[in-house]
This record gives C-alpha cells, sequence and structure tokens, in this order.
C-alpha cells in the first residue's frame, strides 16, 4: 500500500500550516479548515454553485475547501475557496458575487458557512 504524502503543492501546503498555527492559537475555524484541505485532492470538496445558492442566504460568506464548480446561481454571497472554475467564476461574478481566498477570509477575521 502507498504511503500517503499530503499536499504537494507547495501554496497548499503554506496555507495549511498557517491554518494549523492559528488553529493551535484557538481558532477552531482555522483548524477545521486545514483539516479539510489536508484531505486528498480525490476526497476534497467539490461544490456547484447551485448548491450554494439553494443554501445559503444572501449576503452570507460561504467556505469551500476544495473546488467550487458551475450551476445556477442568483443570490449575491461571497465564497472562500481553494479553487473554482471559471465558468462558476463568471457566472458568481454576473450574479452580484464576489471570491475570496481563505487566506484573505482569515486574515480578515471572517468565518462563514462551510460546504460541502
Amino acid at each position: 500500500m502507498p504511503r500517503r504524502t499530503g499536499p504537494t503543492n507547495d501554496q497548499l501546503k503554506k496555507l495549511i500550516a498557517e491554518l494549523k498555527e492559528l488553529g493551535y492559537k484557538g481558532n477552531k475555524f482555522a483548524a477545521r479548515i486545514a483539516k479539510d484541505l489536508e484531505k486528498p485532492s480525490r476526497i476534497r470538496r467539490e461544490v456547484g454553485l447551485s448548491n450554494i445558492n439553494r443554501t445559503a442566504k444572501e449576503g452570507e460568506t460561504v467556505v469551500v475547501p476544495g473546488k467550487v464548480l458551475d450551476g445556477i446561481i442568483t443570490k449575491k454571497v461571497e465564497v472562500a475557496c481553494w479553487n473554482i472554475s471559471a465558468t462558476a467564476r463568471k457566472h458568481l461574478e454576473a450574479a452580484g458575487g464576489s471570491i475570496i481566498t481563505i487566506n484573505e477570509l482569515i486574515k480578515n477575521g471572517k468565518t462563514g458557512r462551510i460546504m460541502g
């Protein structure tokens, strides 16, 4: 059985380390996101915009520790994610929503609904 090595993307490794450090200081939200991002990419969450539209409230911040995929969205929401497809980005911005990185979310001291 192959040995698990963890994420190989240097930016992802750095983000996980920063989130874990905040987790050690008592930030449970950051620790939870770090735990989810450490998972293998085949297990990491993939959330469609339609799912976000169905469950999120207008103006809410949604955190996806994985990839956001395309779908139909009509609500103005802020999405913090590790990765987003090009068409999902276009549809989200057309609906008046915004996209930020998980780094920006944590540095601004914000939290949100974790989806996926």
